[in-house]
């Protein structure tokens, strides 16, 4: 599922001609204080929106909702150590623009995204961090699948108080194992800083609000010393007094589909000799 979003965007550049599309920068405010303001490209598609883009004028705000939200890669970057590494950037794609008030006061600031995929790796202790004696960080990378052959990477991170009864970090990092379907409800959060090396980066992240994991479907029954499947089992056997130490947990279609001979679902009619009257 393609990764959505709702924000309250600025309009920071004068829109251009993309072909049938128009593109603009927008601006969307800080997430929380140490955050940074975000820039993305935002492109319209329908005609309706491309008409509001150009007749809108340079710091208007606008409420954009129900639009895709991609991660692709944009360039390369070559790291102190010599290594080039693809960079990679968020765009904004289609959506409804609602005009709405510049001040948080009058209309609040927003920035929701929502996705569906696949956790990237299986987490170790260092994805799970202290970044104060009270606030722990857990990070993971999520898979989506974007169309035919098309995935998007996102990281994802979440930030948990220590003495929380619910620890959602620990959970996310105990839990979100590789491949392991995942919902996440968050918001875009863009943080800039200077490497020992004096080199600028800019990172941009999901910051966790709620999570949601897949169920194991495999996991229909449990074993222990006191409590033992036997799938073997025929429907006798399950029906019968049980053996010690010995209780069925078999659902009871699979106990049906177990039993020898025939079974057949329709009503028993009773035979001629047998009916009362």
């Amino acid at each position: 599922m393609i990764p959505t979003g709702n924000f309250k965007i600025f309009l920071l550049s004068e829109p251009k001609k993309d072909g049938s599309n128009t593109t603009c920068v927008v601006g969307i405010p800080a997430s929380r204080k140490k955050a940074a303001p975000l820039q993305l490209q935002l492109t319209g598609y329908s005609k309706l929106m491309q008409e509001t883009i150009k007749n809108a004028k340079q710091g208007d705000a606008f409420l954009l909702s129900n639009t895709k939200v991609r991660h692709d890669a944009d360039g390369e970057r070559t790291t102190p150590e010599g290594k080039v590494q693809k960079t990679y950037s968020y765009t904004l794609h289609g959506g409804l623009l609602t005009s709405v008030p510049k001040e948080p006061e009058a209309f609040p600031n927003i920035n929701q995204i929502y996705l569906f995929g696949w956790c990237g790796f299986d987490p170790t202790e260092k994805d799970l961090v202290e970044i104060t004696p009270s606030l722990l960080k857990a990070r993971q990378s999520v898979s989506v699948l974007m169309g035919k052959d098309d995935f998007n990477s996102h990281t994802i991170e979440q930030l948990s108080n220590v003495d929380d009864a619910y620890n959602a970090a620990v959970q996310l990092n105990k839990w979100a194992k590789k491949r392991k379907e995942i919902c996440v409800r968050g918001t875009l959060a863009t943080t800039q800083f200077t490497t020992k090396q004096g080199v600028p980066v800019t990172k941009t992240v999901i910051e966790v609000d709620d999570f949601k994991l897949a169920v194991d479907q495999n996991r229909r029954s449990t074993q222990s010393n006191n409590d033992t499947f036997h799938q073997e089992e025929s429907i006798g056997d399950a029906w019968a007094e049980p053996k010690a130490k010995t209780r069925s947990v078999t659902p009871i279609g699979d106990a049906l589909g177990s039993l020898p001979g025939q079974w057949d679902s329709s009503p028993q009619v009773p035979s001629n000799n047998e009916v009362p009257f």
